[in-house]
């Protein structure tokens, strides 16, 4: 996929970055493998309007990987 890769990283490292130094100093310790961690800070979460960004850009870039994925299937 033209250069989806790189913006894909780009946004997960954006997505680690706001957690690892945003979340975690207003959270204080923070797990965001169990699910009680989402469900406690639901309204914090939703708040965060960088981090609402960030998940954006990557849906940007799965609609442009549908979108060549699609060009290329019309082409086999």
């Amino acid at each position: 996929m033209r250069k989806s890769d790189t913006d894909e990283q780009e946004n997960i490292k954006a997505f680690k970055n706001r957690i690892t130094t945003v979340w975690a100093m207003d959270l204080g310790n923070i797990d965001t493998e169990i699910m009680e961690f989402w469900m406690e800070n639901k309204k914090y979460i939703q708040k965060d309007k960088v981090m609402k960004h960030i998940l954006f850009e990557r849906i940007r870039t799965w609609i442009t990987i549908k979108g060549q994925l699609e060009e290329y299937n019309d082409l086999l």
